[in-house]
């Protein structure tokens, strides 16, 4: 058996990543705050648990629950692929509400956290050679915009949680490997609201109109292929930080 736990499930990337596994005979387990589509839902194959990742701590708890009602016997392969994230709030550092800034590290940098230490504490025992998780993560990590001080911050938090669980399981008898995805700019509903930013709380805002009228949006479809190439690469990129045009054909 072949298992996946997606949280982020039922949107965007994580719903088309979701089918693909599901087409190629996985049973998937999918962490979302709002249901996925009935297509994903009717599949026998597909569990759903209602999360909420902004409340990091209630989150973790209900993911450990999950885990406890799944089955790994027989299990040949485990993934582990955190997909939740967050853009709001966007502007200047001192115009931001200071709630909304404690609500977006608790879905993008503390909940990841959270949920990878409940899920090694069940799976870490497990002697299974294909092992893998991955988080993605925004070329923001790496380049940082006005208005995203947030964002940036998280992501480029997330990478380094990628690197430094890279070196912890290399210490372990059965080990996972660990990577970070960024997925480029993507036709998603994250996008069509970036577009709509007013430009003094994000002065970037007319390239990223460009990019969605000048064509150069890539749909979930061809993201999600990558990241399964990704995932089921011989060569998987453990402990790196890779691009969707590292596993675009």
């Amino acid at each position: 058996m072949k298992i996946a736990i997606i949280i982020g499930a039922s949107k965007g990337l994580g719903a088309t990543l979701t089918s693909q596994l599901l087409e190629q005979n996985y049973t998937v387990t999918g962490f979302s705050r709002t249901k996925p589509e009935e297509a994903i839902l009717s599949q026998p194959t597909f569990t759903y648990v209602e999360f909420d990742a902004s409340n990091s701590l209630s989150a973790a708890s209900s993911f450990r629950n999950a885990l406890k009602n799944l089955s790994f016997e027989k299990t040949s392969e485990i993934h582990f692929v955190y997909n939740a994230a967050i853009l709001d709030p966007v502007g200047a550092i001192g115009t931001l509400v200071e709630e909304a800034i404690a609500a977006h590290i608790q879905v993008n940098l503390t909940a990841p956290l959270l949920l990878a230490n409940a899920f090694l504490n069940v799976t870490q025992s497990l002697a299974i050679n294909n092992k893998k998780m991955t988080f993605v993560t925004s070329g923001a990590a790496t380049n940082a915009l006005p208005g995203w001080a947030c964002y940036s911050s998280t992501k480029a938090g997330l990478n380094r949680l990628v690197q430094a669980l890279a070196k912890e399981q290399k210490q372990q008898e059965f080990p996972f490997q660990v990577c970070g995805f960024n997925p480029g700019i993507m036709d998603t509903a994250m996008q069509e609201s970036i577009r709509q930013l007013d430009k003094l709380a994000f002065p970037e805002v007319e390239r990223f109109q460009a990019f969605h009228r000048e064509g150069q949006l890539q749909t979930t479809k061809a993201v999600a292929t990558a990241l399964m190439n990704c995932l089921t690469t011989s060569n998987f990129p453990d402990g790196q930080i890779v691009s969707v045009n590292d596993f675009t054909n």
